[in-house]
């Protein structure tokens, strides 16, 4: 239903908050409903995160599907949303799942950065420790060594490199 509204909403020009944006972005990712993330992001749209950098367009919804797909998400907690003004939020959440590349486990406390222009998202940013990350999803050799740029380096290409195989080498 709530879908439903936001569509309606978006379809006869009238404003939603920033809060309740950033709410459908997470029931979306929560049920992995790519398709209405798609809705919710303008279609230019900029990314961010450690692992990955820098996404844009179409990039970002390949990256939402492949982290639904590829990984078997156990919780996704919203803490707290903030609207700075009339386009900027932003979101501290805990995300919790199985990496899909090691198969262990992750916990994630993450602060996501939005910009919202005419109730969608042109831009999001979010920012967890790497180091934190390459240490739970790696085991014991991301425990000694997910704190090194070579270590950081080897895992983000791998991970693009699952993300876009045609594209790295």
């Amino acid at each position: 239903m709530q879908t439903f509204v936001t569509l309606f909403v978006k379809k006869n020009g009238m404003n939603i908050s920033l809060s309740e944006i950033v709410n459908e972005f997470f029931a979306s990712l929560k049920s992995k409903n790519i398709e209405n993330l798609k809705k919710i992001y303008h279609t230019q749209i900029m990314y961010s995160d450690p692992l990955y950098g820098l996404l844009h367009n179409e990039d970002v919804f390949k990256r939402w599907q492949f982290f639904c797909n590829e990984n078997k998400i156990e919780n996704i907690e919203i803490l707290d949303i903030k609207e700075y003004d009339h386009e900027y939020a932003m979101a501290h959440w805990d995300c919790t799942f199985y990496y899909g590349i090691t198969h262990k486990k992750v916990t994630l406390s993450i602060k996501s950065f939005f910009k919202i222009e005419n109730n969608v998202i042109t831009e999001q940013s979010d920012a967890y420790r790497l180091s934190k990350f390459i240490s739970q999803a790696y085991g014991i050799k991301g425990l000694l060594f997910g704190w090194i740029k070579f270590m950081q380096h080897r895992v983000k290409r791998t991970a693009l490199k699952n993300l876009f195989p045609h594209k790295i080498n």
